[in-house]
């Protein structure tokens, strides 16, 4: 058995990360509460877009508010006193946003929201809300996304990384996980596919090993491209067994919620089902 040791969301996919210490976050059919509710998109084909395009959307630091806004704070210069900044969605345009081959349903922002990532990413983006439905899991289903809506790293294979022949000095942050579990060897969470992870009062179904990109090469509060991960991706296990497909490191998996009042906080006992 092991814990949950870190809980992280991303009110806004790309930007930093909120770790939520010790306060309990809720789980939906749909994922955490409030995780990558706004989505940046390209107007010209309404492609999502990220940390993986735009390195420097780590510097930002946004929250969900509670009357459904986007608090955005940053060092880097914003137009706002204090670095903060307030988006309050105007009613925009319905679309679906292209992510990863699902279509997902959100309102556009608005164009005062558009000039700001435009100009802070230096493109053409946009900013949507993706609907409250598909938080819940109304219109697709979690099981039925191409990408689970739940990132897990294990801590023991990021402290593997530290102390390898050509370890690096790397945190679970740098995976961008939702949660970071602990208590168990490294890499096992490779032989979790097909299996229930009990947390707390419900459980995750895990889907896949999660195949490796660019990002967690990127300081996640800088964004200057530090190319150490990238580095080690050939020691990394990967997706096939001959080891020709990509490098993977943590895995997906989407919720198994029984009641609304369902929460994960950091020390939640975790368990394997077989």
């Amino acid at each position: 058995m092991g814990e949950v040791a870190a809980v992280f969301t991303y009110p806004l996919t790309g930007a930093h990360g909120v770790d939520h210490h010790e306060a309990p976050v809720p789980v939906l059919l749909g994922g955490l509460g409030g995780d990558r509710r706004f989505v940046l998109y390209n107007p010209a084909t309404n492609e999502r877009v990220g940390m993986k395009q735009y390195p420097r959307l780590t510097c930002l630091r946004a929250e969900n508010t509670a009357d459904g806004a986007l608090l955005v704070t940053s060092e880097s210069p914003l137009p706002a006193d204090g670095g903060k900044f307030i988006l309050s969605p105007m009613r925009g345009n319905v679309i679906n946003v292209n992510e990863f081959g699902d279509r997902t349903p959100a309102t556009d922002c608005g164009d005062y929201a558009a000039h700001f990532f435009s100009k802070f990413v230096d493109s053409d983006v946009r900013l949507a809300k993706k609907e409250w439905r598909w938080s819940r899991g109304d219109t697709v289903h979690a099981s039925a996304r191409r990408v689970a809506p739940i990132h897990i790293v294990n801590a023991a294979s990021v402290e593997a990384l530290r102390e390898g022949p050509k370890g690096v000095a790397v945190g679970p942050e740098r995976f961008r996980p939702n949660l970071v579990v602990q208590g168990f060897e490294p890499l096992a969470e490779l032989n979790w596919r097909d299996t229930y992870l009990q947390i707390g009062n419900f459980a995750v179904r895990v889907t896949r090993a999660t195949e490796r990109c660019r990002v967690p090469g990127f300081d996640p509060d800088t964004g200057e491209n530090l190319r150490d991960v990238p580095r080690l991706y050939k020691s990394f296990p990967h997706a096939n067994e001959d080891g020709t497909g990509s490098p993977v490191f943590g895995v997906y998996g989407y919720p198994v919620v029984k009641s609304v009042d369902t929460y994960v906080s950091k020390g939640d006992h975790v368990t394997v089902l077989r």
